[in-house]
């Protein structure tokens, strides 16, 4: 067998580096380790005494010993993973759900204790777990609470009702465009939090107000793109927070009136969220306070 044509320079032999020093290898570097290794060790059997596989290995293919090593460990990981069946599997899968069901914090360790508890028939450590659960689409990622509540049995329902009405609406013999609005923010430098400097005193950049400055944007759009002449784009007085309360009910309905009602050209449906300032209650209910003043007007 013929090894691969050698990329890059000879790493000098030495103690292991640190992981920012380590070398890259591609997917297909990595097969490349593994099958020259096969065939050194199946040479190996012959002469036991004087073969070195990882010495051998990274000479061949110009790399560390160290590269080697740690190769053919990810894959003693992943041939352990081809062994486990879909039973073994499906019961690491469990465990994870029921600790979600019971509201414990999902971490590897304490994933790992729980497949120990409950006797599944798994002997890999935390590393080799890390390769099963993104094998199974399982990633480490922040927790969003979004979708805990999108599966509320109240927003299940509101959201059948949307799709069936629009279904509805798109199985009419009248032809109707859906137009969707929803407002945003951004800052003047826009959503970029770094920049290129090193630790002189050249790259020091002196905070200025026009850096900080927030806009709100309102827009709408179809199938056939943006709304011609809908746009609203105007300065926020807050840099932090939430924007809803600036963008109100009052400056909602003007734009609604003045700029993206004139601006449709054909029958349209208009699709929005329910934020504060799309759905305002027109008359308030009197208070307390109020409903005295009445009663006394009337006697």
């Amino acid at each position: 067998m013929s090894p691969s044509k050698p990329r890059g320079t000879p790493m000098k032999e030495g103690p292991s580096c640190s992981r920012k020093k380590r070398e890259t290898c591609t997917h297909q570097r990595q097969e490349d380790i593994i099958n020259v290794a096969a065939v050194i060790r199946q040479e190996m059997m012959d002469d036991f005494d004087s073969f070195n596989v990882a010495e051998k290995t990274a000479r061949y293919l110009r790399l560390s010993v160290n590269t080697v090593r740690r190769s053919e460990r990810n894959n003693r990981g992943l041939e352990y993973l081809e062994t486990l069946d879909d039973f073994t599997r499906d019961s690491v899968r469990q465990v994870i759900y029921r600790m979600y069901h019971e509201g414990k914090h999902v971490l590897m360790d304490s994933i790992l204790l729980a497949i120990r508890s409950a006797e599944i028939d798994f002997k890999g450590g935390k590393s080799t777990l890390t390769k099963l659960l993104k094998v199974m689409g399982f990633k480490w990622q922040k927790y969003c609470g979004r979708k805990a509540l999108m599966e509320e049995p109240n927003i299940c329902a509101k959201r059948i009702c949307f799709l069936r009405e629009y279904l509805q609406h798109m199985s009419d013999s009248i032809y109707v465009d859906f137009v969707y609005l929803d407002e945003t923010w951004i800052f003047s430098r826009g959503t970029t939090s770094k920049i290129w400097q090193d630790n002189t005193k050249f790259t020091r950049k002196r905070q200025s107000m026009n850096d900080c400055k927030r806009f709100i944007v309102l827009h709408a759009g179809s199938r056939k793109g943006f709304v011609e002449g809908a746009e609203l784009l105007f300065a926020s007085k807050k840099t932090t927070g939430d924007y809803h309360g600036e963008m109100n009910g009052e400056n909602f309905k003007i734009w609604m009136k003045n700029q993206l009602l004139i601006s449709l050209e054909e029958p349209s449906i208009i699709v929005l969220d329910n934020a504060p300032d799309h759905s305002v209650q027109v008359e308030k209910l009197p208070t307390e306070l109020e409903e005295r003043g009445i009663c006394d007007m009337a006697s």
